[in-house]
């Protein structure tokens, strides 16, 4: 199988899991903050990610509703751009009813799940780190791709297999990139030790520095990794497809 920095592996592995917990803004709250003008009645609550999944995966909530549900949990509005990637993504929410009930049916691929929202059919305001979030709370047996997830699985492999930049993975990807990323997250559940690949990524993504509070110990040595790391050779795109192929035999 793929190869991974043992030093780094290690550390995945010792480092105690600490789950997450709540992250990111009340619902109902952060959509008043942000000025989205809805009709539904949101969660008065900051949540988790049982939460929020489990509010995605209920038929009994709108779909609607449940994508804003996610996107206060991922403080979306909050990073480069602001406001202006809320507004532009709702603007598009007719498309983005369509994109999530299509996942919700459980009938694509990963690959398939994330080509809907690459090249012509990106919805504006929306990358990969905000629309994988959509693929992990809608569907199944898919993580967040976001750069303290990317960043770490860079760094492990020690292969440029993402197009990114310093501040995550960029539009550039597309489902291939998403199935290897996928996959190495679930080769890692056995080399860890851990019981899912919903834990590898919550281990590869630590926690942030969150009111005053100190990073989770992982997330601070990828901060260090990152800013002395060696740079990778040129991105291409035949290693992603051979890696699949040589070491996943996904095709």
């Amino acid at each position: 199988m793929i190869e991974y920095n043992s030093e780094l592996l290690e550390n995945l592995k010792e480092i105690p899991h600490n789950p997450q917990g709540p992250v990111g803004e009340n619902p109902s709250e952060w959509a008043i903050k942000m000025g989205i003008q809805h009709n539904f009645n949101l969660p008065n609550r900051v949540m988790d990610r049982k939460d929020v999944r489990n509010y995605c995966q209920s038929n009994d909530n709108e779909i609607l509703a449940a994508y804003l549900a996610v996107m206060a949990w991922g403080g979306q509005g909050k990073g480069p751009g602001g406001r202006r990637h809320v507004f532009n993504a709702w603007n598009n929410r007719n498309l983005l009813f369509d994109k999530i009930n299509r996942i919700k049916e459980g009938n694509l691929s990963r690959e398939e799940s994330f080509n809907l929202f690459v090249g012509e059919r990106s919805v504006p305001g929306l990358g990969p780190a905000y629309f994988t979030k959509l693929l992990y709370f809608f569907g199944s047996n898919m993580y967040i791709m976001d750069q303290w997830t990317t960043k770490p699985v860079l760094l492990l492999t020690e292969k440029n297999i993402i197009r990114h930049t310093d501040y995550g993975p960029s539009a550039g990807n597309n489902g291939e990139n998403y199935e290897l990323f996928c996959l190495i997250i679930e080769d890692l559940v056995k080399l860890i030790e851990a019981q899912s690949g919903e834990e590898v990524e919550e281990r590869l993504f630590s926690k942030g520095s969150i009111n005053g509070q100190p990073r989770g110990e992982f997330r601070q040595l990828i901060v260090e990794r990152w800013e002395n790391r060696e740079r990778l050779p040129r991105y291409q795109h035949r290693l992603v497809k051979e890696i699949l192929h040589k070491q996943f035999s996904y095709f």
